[in-house]
């Protein structure tokens, strides 16, 4: 994906007719589909700063194991996780062993009560579990809905299992190391740059506008492989002091 072949496809996209990309709920090519993170809709309680967390375990240690690095748009960026308490799958035997785990039900469940919606009310009959969840039980590609435009590129990045995200990124599970490659590349980018919307003048990706309308590139079987080693490098290169891991 040279910066000859994203000239191309540049001129490809701006030098002719005008086309109008419309909204679409599906990809247009065969690739895995994208979709929001998580939205917990829980008034901020179950949500931690590191040195919070770590005061929660000290005075409940047995909540150790429910805790789950949370990143949204900023946290991606920065490299800098909250924590989210995820106790959707905890029974309730477990739940009673652990009162200060309940106070945040209990608080999580109040606030819900209190919305004005009538949909938020209803998720107070099960205040551990999230409005939306989507939790892969592979690894997933991660995407900022809003980043800088003074970046080269979105910033994009690969996650494990144990790591949850929430709806202000968009996550793309049962991706490849080709797929990461490919919407890093000059080609995404040029793409991007002329269909997302815009925050101010941040980019403002979208599924159904950027993603879902992609016109993804025939590669064959020795281009893929070296897509993926690119994508592979990115990783290697971007997210060094993490833990993240290594996409096959």
């Amino acid at each position: 994906l040279s910066s000859a072949a994203s000239d191309v496809y540049k001129r490809q996209l701006l030098d002719g007719e005008n086309v109008f990309v419309e909204s679409r709920s599906k990809p247009i090519c065969n690739v895995p589909e994208i979709g929001i993170g998580n939205k917990p809709i829980d008034g901020g309680f179950y949500l931690f700063e590191k040195e919070e967390m770590e005061d929660f375990i000290k005075n409940e240690p047995s909540s150790k194991k429910y805790f789950r690095p949370w990143y949204g748009s900023r946290e991606f960026i920065n490299q800098k996780p909250r924590y989210c308490l995820w106790l959707g799958e905890c029974t309730p035997a477990e739940l009673k062993a652990m009162p200060h785990c309940m106070e945040r039900v209990k608080a999580v469940r109040e606030y819900r009560l209190a919305s004005p919606s009538a949909g938020t009310v209803k998720l107070a009959d099960k205040p551990t579990r999230f409005h939306v969840e989507n939790m892969p039980k592979g690894n997933y590609i991660v995407i900022p809905k809003v980043s800088s435009e003074n970046r080269k590129y979105v910033p994009m990045g690969l996650m494990s299992p144990d790591m949850l995200c929430s709806d202000l990124v968009f996550i793309v599970p049962n991706a490849t190391a080709y797929h990461l490659g490919v919407l890093t590349s000059n080609v995404h980018m040029a793409w991007v740059r002329a269909v997302c919307g815009r925050l101010k003048s941040d980019y403002r990706y979208s599924k159904d506008i950027v993603y879902n309308n992609f016109p993804w590139l025939m590669h064959n079987e020795a281009q893929k492989e070296k897509i993926e080693q690119t994508a592979q490098g990115i990783l290697a290169v971007s997210y060094t002091h993490l833990t993240l891991p290594t996409i096959r």
